[in-house]
């Protein structure tokens, strides 16, 4: 019992705009917070809403809807609450970012034996696979291509 609790990932499930949800692991996420202003950029790519500050840091937040290519309805960037992503790997900048949500994440625990590989079309990149868990669909993202586009547009438009 103890070994197979051991096998099981802490995820969390990120609902977005349209329906689409992502499935990350539980230590991507630092924080969900309430929805706060955002000062927004004179410059920069268009999935980049804005600056926000968090705990003494300026935080890019970032449409994700947008910068995935999905849909992204009335509704984005007007969502309740922010989740504050943790950078996946040390070096680059900046060492947060963060996500509005169109709903409240929920955290689960997945074992690889509960997943089932969907077919999915992505033509952008960032999406890592389409999963099936518990009979829900997921995307799992690319947070390292994710993070590498947001620090690359964050540089040219003057930001870090």
């Amino acid at each position: 019992m103890l070994a197979e609790r051991l096998e099981r990932l802490r995820v969390l499930q990120i609902p977005l705009e349209a329906g689409t949800r992502l499935l990350v692991p539980n230590v991507a996420v630092a924080e969900v917070i309430p929805s706060q202003p955002v000062e927004a950029v004179p410059v920069g790519p268009l999935w980049l809403e804005g600056m926000m500050d968090w705990r003494g840091h300026r935080v890019p937040l970032v449409c994700l809807e947008k910068l995935l290519g999905l849909p992204a309805g009335e509704t984005a960037g007007e969502g309740p609450r922010i989740a504050v992503f943790n950078r996946s790997r040390k070096e680059g900048r900046p060492p947060f970012y963060a996500v509005r949500l169109q709903g409240i994440p929920r955290l689960a625990r997945v074992a690889e034996s509960d997943v089932r590989d969907l077919p999915g079309d992505d033509a952008t990149g960032f999406m890592h696979v389409h999963v099936e868990v518990g009979g829900e669909r997921f995307v799992i993202p690319d947070l390292v291509v994710i993070e590498a586009t947001i620090e690359n547009g964050m540089r040219q438009a003057g930001l870090c």
